[in-house]
């Protein structure tokens, strides 16, 4: 982690009998302590007794005061955010708006997006996250075989695929075998949606058109760009005129190997550890179905894990515990139904820090469907089309959350399939538990 996010020693009076919400409200309060004598130094140390009766008396009592139980605390301020867009509110996305954030980032004709975050220092910083405790490595990907559930569509979304068998041939009587895919896409399962995926009516991250990306984009149907589709592959015609291929700018040919520094932000956790039972499914195994999950709610799951903040070039990943419905089949239509995850305003946040990616173990990250009826994906908007972060979907992360491994090394190496509007790979987690001071 850079110097800024460097922890300061703190001697407390621990008790083993604390609750978990006792527990969280102590560390937000030493945590804001931190900052408040930080002046002091990294060997800096405040006691409770320090804190009730010496020179921070005042200040300890003004915040004491407003730790009311089930009130969800802020996190510590970390280095102002380099592109921050406050206040944060729910309003509609406007084409109008995308423009002047593609004004103020200055990424008009970009392709790249956040992924410029990840520096050279970044990925040093992210190799030592990979070397802690045991160097654990995690899998965050979902598995995939025939009938995988998928947002439907028209044609469907599906993995369907069958193995070809050949030979034996030679005297050495070689046989082998490999699949054949009748239906597949990216768009479904783990996946890091790039650029070319969501829009503002035709209007592409960094002021790309569709008309201008896209092949044959006077065909607009997409059942009949399916049969043209298969028309030109029987045909192999791949030359001018082809509807074969993906976009011509945007794709994810553009994302390359990641090396960076993640985290978890276990939200499903934090809730089960204070009590907050209303945000939690009747089965206890997940959020709620359609819980919006509040900038409040990501405050304090920081707080709770002791995360001091979110940096350019991070993946961010949400848990919400969904991967319980996608691992049993006869969960599936529970899995495809309204999910929990972060709205706008929630987006608009996020999106100050410029994060890499914002991920979580849903099938659409963001709370679906939305709480405006008369609107789609609006997230989507926010994050992937205005600010130019890609976002990941489908990420299990129960394998972390179990292992309280919060930071951690993240590596991905996606699918170089030019113009994809999608990677659909496994990522992995690297790392092991944080040592507590």
């Amino acid at each position: 982690m850079n110097g800024h996010c460097r922890s300061i020693r703190w001697t407390l009076d621990w008790r083993s009998h604390e609750t978990a919400a006792a527990l969280h409200e102590r560390r937000t309060l030493m945590r804001f302590l931190k900052h408040v004598f930080a002046a002091q130094g990294d060997k800096a140390r405040v006691s409770r007794r320090d804190f009730l009766g010496g020179a921070a008396g005042a200040a300890g009592a003004s915040v004491l005061a407003q730790m009311i139980p089930g009130r969800a605390l802020a996190s510590p301020p970390c280095p102002a955010p380099p592109h921050a867009a406050g206040p944060f509110t729910d309003d509609p996305v406007t084409l109008d708006w995308i423009f002047s954030r593609w004004d103020d980032l200055d990424v008009w004709g970009d392709t790249v997006g956040t992924l410029v975050e990840i520096n050279e220092a970044k990925r040093k910083d992210a190799l030592k996250l990979g070397a802690r405790g045991d160097a654990k490595v995690y899998s965050l990907g979902e598995p995939m075989r025939a009938g995988t559930p998928a947002f439907p569509h028209d044609p469907p979304r599906r993995a369907d695929y069958w193995i070809a068998a050949y030979g034996p041939v030679g005297e050495n009587e070689f046989f082998y075998q490999d699949e054949r895919f009748e239906a597949f896409t990216f768009q479904q399962a783990t996946q890091v949606d790039d650029f070319g995926h969501p829009s503002f009516g035709g209007w592409f991250y960094g002021g790309h058109r569709f008309e201008q990306i896209t092949p044959r984009p006077e065909i607009l149907d997409p059942l009949d760009r399916q049969a043209l589709a298969r028309a030109d592959s029987e045909a192999a015609n791949y030359g001018p005129g082809s509807i074969l291929g993906g976009t011509k700018s945007l794709g994810i040919q553009n994302i390359g190997p990641i090396v960076t520094r993640g985290l978890l932000l276990d939200v499903l956790g934090y809730k089960r550890a204070v009590g907050h039972m209303s945000a939690i499914a009747p089965n206890g195994k997940s959020l709620a179905p359609g819980y919006r999950i509040t900038i409040a709610d990501l405050q304090a799951t920081m707080d709770w894990e002791d995360l001091d903040c979110i940096e350019p070039g991070d993946v961010v990943v949400i848990r919400t515990g969904w991967s319980h419905y996608w691992a049993n089949e006869a969960l599936w239509p529970t899995y495809l139904g309204a999910a929990p995850g972060p709205w706008i305003a929630e987006c608009h946040w996020l999106a100050q820090f410029r994060p890499a990616i914002v991920a979580s173990d849903t099938y659409a990250m963001e709370v679906f469907p939305g709480p405006r009826a008369t609107a789609l994906a609006e997230g989507h908007q926010v994050l992937m089309v205005a600010n130019g972060i890609r976002i990941g979907e489908g990420f299990n992360s129960a394998a972390l959350a179990a292992d309280k491994v919060y930071e951690f090394m993240f590596f991905d190496t996606p699918y170089n399939l030019a113009g994809a509007t999608c990677a659909g790979n496994a990522p992995a987690a690297i790392g092991g538990r944080k040592k507590k001071k």
